[in-house]
């Protein structure tokens, strides 16, 4: 999926999320802010990450906070559903004119 719900559904339980650098994580997640990316396919580089990620509580506190802010703005239902409906009155309106 292009976007990982998994991503967002734990971000928005604030919990710290470590993902790969591929494809929509790099929407959801802003590195140090959001949570934490590792090279593809580098277990190395992961288990890096993973002990950054529990040797620091202020770390832990930024990704938490932030991720949640983030998925609670960005996937807001309201949100989403007056955006669905303003593509859809385009979407009509277009096709009024032809």
């Amino acid at each position: 999926e292009p976007l990982s719900r998994g991503i967002f559904e734990t971000q928005f339980l604030k919990v710290p999320v470590i993902a790969s650098e591929w494809g929509g994580n790099l929407e959801l997640i802003d590195h140090e802010k959001r949570g934490l990316l590792y090279k593809l396919k580098d277990p190395g580089d992961l288990a890096k990450k993973m002990h950054q990620v529990m040797a620091s509580t202020e770390l832990q506190t930024i990704i938490r906070s932030n991720g949640h802010a983030f998925v609670k703005e960005t996937f807001n239902p309201e949100k989403t559903i007056r955006m669905e409906e303003k593509a859809y009155v385009e979407v009509l309106s277009k096709n009024h004119r032809v």
